[in-house]
């Protein structure tokens, strides 16, 4: 790379977004300036240098700019997720790389990162913030013209930094993945086809991860993870298991979920002596000794009450471990 070039945006600009904000071809600027409380616009000349910013408010310390086309008239427009604020405000784009004045819808405390997809398959572009006091995400439904309904949450991992919309079970729909900085892992929540999403499913990360990012890593046609992690000064990798093998630890009854029925079969389950449900597999490991692994909430290789106590802690938390089943193969 030449020597760098350097353009004046607002005060403690904290995320960049490039995108063709004018419709001239080429790929514009814009920041996301935490302390001015605005987004700065520097269009480019059409060679990599880029005319003066021109500066839109925005509400309280905004954190990360988004553009896409929220309105679905052709042109990009801005999102900024609003820390201080607890909000998030829309700039629809006039045409012409100039930008309204803002529109401001609820998100929960401390917003993070905000991210545009189109989450419940009907053509325009919804908003998915990563809110970092709550520890969850907040959706934001599109009504069709760049305005939103109000916000849906659901839950997360501790101290969320970003969100990330991709098809990570290849059903055709995207679903929501979030760095966690506090419970060092990431939440993959999938999405139910119109919007909605499952509860959380976690895999642990490294230290404080900070960001995330989907893409088909191993060229096996499904979309992997990358995982920054600020806190171990590394990355980790998940590589998607969708066509593998995976299961619900705590799924009692082979229900392919956790919940308090699987609390009341593994009672019931205790008292016969009889563990029958679950994936079975090998346990230890080329043993050919079969065992339920599922319903084995601790990883003991036998079935007692800690199992059953271990299973009210993962209801009361309400996320249910996902293991795949290399942990221990399947019989057969």
């Amino acid at each position: 790379f030449a020597p760098q070039t350097v353009y004046a945006a607002g005060n403690y600009p904290n995320s960049v977004y490039a995108a063709d904000l004018d419709g001239d071809g080429d790929l514009d600027l814009v920041t996301a300036n935490f302390i001015s409380d605005n987004v700065s616009v520097l269009l480019n000349n059409g060679d990599g240098t880029f005319a003066d910013q021109a500066v839109y408010t925005a509400e309280d310390h905004p954190l990360s700019v988004f553009s896409a086309d929220l309105d679905g008239d052709g042109d990009f427009d801005l999102a900024t997720a609003n820390y201080s604020s607890n909000n998030v405000s829309v700039l629809l784009n006039n045409g012409d790389g100039t930008f309204a004045t803002q529109a401001i819808y609820a998100a929960n405390t401390y917003p993070y990162f905000v991210f545009a997809a189109d989450l419940e398959g009907d053509g325009d572009l919804d908003l998915a913030v990563a809110n970092y006091g709550p520890e969850n995400v907040s959706i934001l439904l599109n009504n069709g013209d760049g305005t939103f309904a109000a916000q849906t949450v659901y839950a997360t991992g501790g101290n969320p930094i970003t969100v990330f919309a991709a098809d990570l079970d290849g059903d055709g729909d995207l679903d929501l993945t979030t760095p966690n900085s506090l419970s060092d892992n990431v939440s993959v929540l999938l999405n139910n086809g119109d919007g909605t999403f499952a509860a959380q499913t976690t895999f642990a990360t490294g230290s404080i991860p900070y960001s995330v990012n989907a893409a088909d890593l191993d060229g096996d046609g499904d979309l992997d993870l990358a995982v920054a992690n600020y806190g171990s000064d590394d990355v980790s990798i998940l590589l998607n298991a969708i066509d593998g093998c995976y299961y619900v630890v705590g799924d009692y009854n082979g229900s392919n979920s956790f919940n308090i029925s699987d609390i009341i079969d593994g009672f019931s389950k205790l008292k016969t002596g009889s563990p029958d449900a679950g994936l079975i597999c090998e346990c230890p490991p080329g043993s050919g000794i079969e065992w339920a692994v599922a319903i084995d909430v601790n990883n003991s290789c036998a079935f007692n009450i800690s199992d059953i106590i271990d299973g009210f802690s993962k209801l009361k938390t309400g996320a249910p471990d996902l293991e795949p089943c290399e942990d221990c193969p399947p019989a057969g």
